[in-house]
């Protein structure tokens, strides 16, 4: 059986190519793309599910009863400095305490997802730290959202400050999963 694949625009001058009809909704398939950002990378559609099932399944697993969670990376200062940054910056597309809109996983008429909650109960969690570092800096791969980018008006300092408010808002269940993602994504 043979694939067809197309070019996808990722960031700045990078493409990827993908199966036709690849969903870019798929937070894990993004992720894989950000990911591989800086080299082109062919996924038959088959390959990208089973990929994408896979490391869903792994980040679902519960953690093991009396399992510790990890201390949070961040301190207070950057908490607090990510407080005021994210009003200024995110919270007119995100919410004020990061819970967005109640339809994000459902297209807008103009095809693109509207902005996704960012205090653990979407998919920013999935995401390693230089992912959502770089959505920050560089906006939406691809036309796949209207994020804008905010390397012409954040340092990199205060994307670490945003990331730090961000992650202050999730569960510390969440946050063990994503610190356990991390982990296995700073390994490869």
């Amino acid at each position: 059986m043979g694939s067809s694949f197309h070019r996808t625009s990722v960031g700045k001058g990078y493409t990827f190519s993908l199966a036709r009809n690849t969903d870019l909704s798929c937070p894990l398939l993004m992720d894989m793309i950000a990911e591989n950002a800086d080299r082109e990378v062919i996924f038959p559609m088959h390959h990208a599910i089973v990929i994408a099932c896979a490391a869903l399944a792994v980040a679902l697993l519960p953690r093991p009863a009396g399992a510790e969670t990890p201390e949070r990376w961040y301190e207070q200062t950057r908490v607090e400095s990510g407080e005021k940054l994210y009003a200024s910056n995110c919270a007119a597309c995100h919410g004020a305490r990061g819970e967005a809109t109640p339809n994000w996983r459902q297209r807008d008429s103009d095809g693109t997802f509207p902005p996704p909650p960012l205090n653990g109960t979407a998919h920013t969690w999935h995401h390693s730290f230089r992912v959502i570092a770089r959505q920050i800096m560089f906006g939406s791969p691809g036309g796949a959202g209207k994020m804008p980018a905010f390397q012409d008006k954040l340092t990199e300092e205060e994307v670490i400050d945003v990331i730090a408010w961000i992650q202050s808002l999730w569960p510390d269940e969440i946050y063990a999963h994503w610190w356990e993602i991390q982990q296995g994504s700073s390994q490869q």
